[in-house]
């Protein structure tokens, strides 16, 4: 079938794809440099100039990523590796603090969620991270919202609904916040349920209800049976120690503050 290039070239792909999982990457660029020259006007040009670009990212070479996504962009706009793109983009972005370019990069995902595929939870869930990071709450609950009635069996979900109580915590709404965290623990289990009482705890301590945050924050240590993760038991007495602070309860701030030191 010497003739079809179309096949020809995507045996190649698959070879380079084989390489750079086995992290062979100077076998992987020399394939894909095949790719993405001889085989450029098919499908699979654009993917190999991808791959080109994720092989620099995993050795270290983020400007040369960079570039090759940009000339992606630009040279390939119709292809349907532009969403990989963005995505690779974006993350790049993240990384490096950049958050309102990542956003733009996640957006141009999210604008066009039938082309993204397998690939448009991820995008939700990093433009979620970067309004947050940009202090944006409002958009990364709207869009927290939106990931919930897409990606209901999502691995994540669980985490997302904890996310919701964060940021309505975050925006000031309190009650809100409170009652979304007490209404997952039964759904999440037990291993999440040290984390939505310290969640609970907090909420009522930004609300100024310390008194409610101590009782919270000291069923974490005492009432939680599993802690998940990460161990909450340090953090909560520290803050059950600061909201005894705020009621100038010294002596039991500091029997707070000495459980963490023993």
């Amino acid at each position: 079938y010497g003739e079809l290039r179309e096949y020809r070239a995507e045996f190649e792909y698959e070879k380079g794809t084989r390489y750079f999982r086995q992290q062979d990457y100077t076998s992987a660029m020399h394939v894909f440099e095949k790719v993405a020259g001889e085989y450029e006007k098919t499908r699979f040009g654009p993917w190999g100039h991808y791959y080109l670009g994720k092989i620099a990212e995993s050795i270290n070479k983020p400007d040369d990523a960079a570039r090759k996504y940009e000339s992606i962009l630009k040279q390939f706009p119709q292809s349907d590796v532009i969403p990989r793109v963005l995505l690779s983009l974006g993350n790049m972005h993240f990384n490096a603090e950049r958050f309102d370019v990542a956003i733009t990069c996640f957006r141009h995902i999210l604008d066009a969620p039938e082309s993204a595929g397998d690939i448009l939870p991820y995008a939700m869930s990093n433009i979620i991270e970067s309004y947050e990071s940009t202090k944006l709450y409002d958009a990364a609950l709207k869009t927290t919202r939106d990931f919930i009635e897409r990606f209901p069996t999502d691995e994540s979900i669980i985490d997302k609904k904890i996310k919701i109580g964060i940021l309505y915590s975050k925006l000031g709404y309190y009650d809100q916040a409170i009652l979304q965290f007490q209404n997952l623990i039964n759904e999440a289990g037990s291993s999440l349920e040290a984390e939505l009482r310290y969640n609970i705890g907090e909420a009522y301590y930004n609300k100024g209800a310390y008194q409610q945050a101590i009782l919270e924050f000291l069923k974490v240590p005492y009432l939680v049976s599993k802690q998940g993760k990460v161990n909450w038991t340090a953090t909560s007495f520290y803050m059950a120690g600061q909201a005894y602070e705020k009621e100038s309860k010294f002596e039991e701030a500091i029997s707070m503050y000495q459980q963490v030191i023993d």
